[in-house]
């Protein structure tokens, strides 16, 4: 049956006949007490099909553009233009994103717009295409210029901002290395490069305040580098305002790029700020070097903020945060099931108000990116569910004075979501505070960052590397998603799930899962897609999948349980194992290497493109091993390669080449 309005069509049938046979219809319709006759019912049929005729007509004129087309003809015109799976063994149907972007980009195929924009839909990051032969030292014809490519002035600090990278200005000699074993200065060469991070802005939060006049943007009190929000892609190549670069103190626009990607407040007042480098001048009396006479100065590369004199307000910072994937907490979006039950600030004034003096259900929601002091303990109420959750687009602080215990009557379950935990511990003790039984069934913690080490030091290193973020005392499942965390020591009676998370011990060498006084075997183990710093002992080891062990592993029970598409490191004792990277003592093995292990950088944790494919691309998937897996880099890549060799022009050789972190 067609979805056309059957009557309007029968009306306009109605209208071609002569008026003569309408009115004896009508008449005869009359007689019989029947609300349409004979003819009138028989145009009614005849409008069906006519309707259905013209609405096959038109979906026919859709099927002819991958916009309105239907979905079973999107393989067809994907067959059509040439279109070509990332994976041809894939099963999954045929994106009409995917077919509609290689009609776009067929029309400027050849050309470095087209490539960029093909890496910046295969990846879902943004990249930067440069031919290389317009960057090497070569003589110039004076109709054909290339300004702005010049040999290195040693008195321009700015010449040496971005040495070998996308916005390079330097003159350079040719290289004979083939692009694919990493040479670049070539005539045939054409390289693109990828950032690593995605740009993500936390709107008013509130900055770690080392004195009356000095403040670091993050809350840690530590440096930071602060980035550029990018521009949206124009179709044209990107530059530095379209790409989620670092701010540089110095360098053309780097005033400007600073004032659109950071607002700083003073009282709910926007305060105007200059560039100024305000590192640290050392000496018996550390201090930042060219403090500010009057007004504010920032240090983008430092994350660093002076004020002449003491602010008279509260210090609010937004500014964008540069964090590879959806892991940690932050302003980046995440799914919100049950509404609020109370929302802080509007309905309590801060989270110990939220939480009253009695045990706690329903669902909390702290908006906004402000520091909090939490309570002693929180309490839930016996049989029900207590969710702490972060409003989206905020990632508020808590900063705890003393480890944080959670506690909880009968069958009861807490959920901690989208917060940066600082200071001390959350601990989960087996007697409540009454005397009574502790009855917590589960506590989950999901996208948040229990900092490891508790604090950081102003050099970024972990305060207390090896101390515990989660101490658990009683039987409960304990479960770690999309977090960040220090150690955890539970008792074996407990249980352990950790997913797409990363514990960080500090050092390999220290306990990150044990017992809960920190010695001997922990509780059961099941990690799906975490990286684990540091050594691990557990009762058991049910399940391990796609988990990078950075330190010795260790179950109790060896019988049951499996380790799959993971890596072990030699000295060992696992259940059996399926596909991981497991050498023996002594044995030469591949290790994975880091971009970097300091928390707090935009690169934490994340492998680097030289490590060995058995790690980069060895979890079940065909991406690192490791938290970072549902990133996909080492897919995505793969996939780019294959695309820009379908849309590089004949003789030229692509490349792909990973940004710095900064």
């Amino acid at each position: 049956m067609s979805d056309r309005p059957v009557p309007d069509a029968a009306a306009r049938l109605l209208a071609l006949l002569p008026a003569i046979h309408r009115m004896r219809d009508a008449a005869l319709a009359e007689a019989r007490g029947t609300r349409t006759g004979p003819l009138h019912q028989f145009v009614l049929l005849l409008a069906e099909v006519i309707a259905a005729i013209e609405e096959n007509l038109d979906q026919l004129y859709d099927d002819q553009f991958i916009e309105t087309c239907a979905d079973w003809v999107v393989p067809y015109i994907g067959d059509l233009v040439g279109y070509l799976p990332i994976r041809p063994d894939s099963s999954a149907p045929v994106s009409r994103t995917e077919v509609a972007n290689t009609i776009r980009h067929r029309r400027a195929k050849g050309t470095a717009v087209a490539l960029e924009g093909v890496a910046r839909d295969v990846t879902g990051r943004d990249a930067a295409v440069v031919e290389f032969r317009r960057r090497m030292a070569v003589t110039q014809h004076l109709n054909h210029r290339r300004p702005g490519i010049h040999n290195a002035a040693l008195r321009d600090p700015t010449a040496m901002a971005d040495p070998g990278g996308p916005f390079d200005t330097l003159a350079h000699g040719a290289e004979l290395r083939g692009i694919d074993r990493g040479g670049r200065w070539n005539l045939m060469n054409v390289g693109c490069f990828l950032w690593p991070w995605r740009i993500w802005q936390l709107l008013d939060a509130a900055p770690g305040e080392l004195d009356a006049r000095r403040f670091t943007v993050s809350p840690l009190g530590c440096d930071m580098p602060l980035f550029n929000m990018p521009l949206p892609f124009s179709g044209r190549l990107s530059g530095p305002d379209e790409v989620a670069s670092p701010l540089r103190l110095r360098g053309p626009a780097a005033e400007a790029r600073a004032a659109r990607s950071v607002r700083i407040e003073v009282g709910g007042v926007v305060q105007p700020f200059h560039l100024c480098d305000l590192s640290d001048t050392g000496g018996a009396t550390p201090g930042w070097a060219n403090m500010p006479s009057e007004g504010v100065a920032l240090d983008p590369e430092r994350g660093r903020i002076a004020f002449a004199a003491p602010p008279a307000g509260p210090v609010r910072v937004t500014h964008a945060l540069a964090w590879p994937g959806l892991l940690g907490g932050g302003p980046y979006p995440r799914e919100e099931e049950a509404a609020a039950t109370i929302r802080v600030p509007a309905g309590a004034p801060d989270l110990t108000a939220a939480l009253g003096a009695g045990p706690a259900q329903g669902v909390i929601e702290v908006a906004g990116s402000l520091r909090h002091a939490a309570p002693a303990a929180i309490a839930v109420a016996a049989n029900r569910v207590l969710e702490i959750r972060a409003a989206s687009g905020s990632r508020p602080v808590l900063d705890l004075a003393q480890p944080l215990a959670l506690e909880g009557g009968e069958d009861s379950e807490l959920v901690l979501d989208g917060f940066l935990v600082l200071g001390a511990g959350l601990e989960i003790p087996a007697q409540r505070a009454d005397g009574q039984p502790n009855g917590l069934r589960r506590v989950t913690i999901r996208h948040c960052t229990l900092v490891p080490g508790l604090r950081l030091n102003p050099d970024g290193a972990q305060a207390s590397p090896g101390a515990p973020s989660v101490t658990v005392e009683a039987p409960l499942t304990l479960a770690l998603r999309n977090s960040i965390a220090g150690p955890i020591h539970a008792r074996p009676h407990a249980a352990l799930r950790i997913s797409d998370s990363v514990l960080d011990a500090g050092i390999a060498e220290a306990p990150a899962i044990a017992a809960a006084t920190g010695d001997g075997a922990g509780p059961s183990l099941w990690a799906f897609n975490a990286t684990i710093r540091g050594r691990v002992a557990a009762l058991a080891l049910p399940l391990a999948s796609n988990t990078l062990f950075l330190g010795p592993v260790s179950a109790e029970r060896l019988q049951d349980g499996v380790v799959r598409f993971s890596f072990v490191p030699p000295g060992s004792r696992t259940p059996r194992r399926h596909a991981c990277v497991s050498p023996a003592e002594g044995a030469a093995w591949p290790a994975p290497m880091f971009r970097t292990l300091r928390f707090g950088a935009a690169g934490y944790a994340r492998l680097l493109a030289s490590t060995d494919p058995a790690i980069l691309a060895g979890a079940d998937n065909g991406g690192q091993i490791g938290a970072w897996n549902a990133a996909l880099d080492t897919p995505a890549e793969n996939g780019l390669r294959l695309r820009l060799a379908e849309y590089t022009p004949f003789g030229l050789e692509s490349g792909v080449f990973h940004v710095r972190d900064a």
